[in-house]
């Protein structure tokens, strides 16, 4: 599929960009390896899902992927703009996902009676 292949309205680049802001979870795969392997212990009260929440705030930053994206597509081109813009639309969408993830992370679990 070329790079510019429409796919429902939006363009192909721009989804990619997208998914990598927000899916990009190295982070806890990455942890869950070295916690696995007996390496390394989670400290007491951090549970999987602030690891989670933490790796979701890390697509917060998009300067690397903008350089990437400059080199890729050039400065002038209209791919570029399209990741930019995709690019901010994943960040927006990875904070807000990483804030709720946190925020029910921090919620204390009951107890069944």
């Amino acid at each position: 599929m070329p790079a510019g292949a429409a796919l429902g309205g939006m363009v192909v680049p721009a989804l990619v960009f997208i998914a990598g802001v927000v899916v990009g979870l190295a982070v806890p795969a990455d942890d869950r390896i070295v916690v696995r392997s007996g390496a390394a212990m989670l400290p007491r009260g951090l549970g999987w899902r602030h690891i989670y929440g933490a790796a979701l705030l890390a697509g917060i930053g998009f300067t690397m992927a903008l350089f990437i994206a400059s080199l890729a597509f050039g400065i002038d081109s209209p791919l570029y703009a399209q990741a930019k813009v995709a690019l901010l639309a994943g960040s927006v969408a990875s904070a807000l996902i990483g804030v709720v993830v946190l925020a029910r992370a921090a919620r204390p679990i009951s107890a069944p009676i």
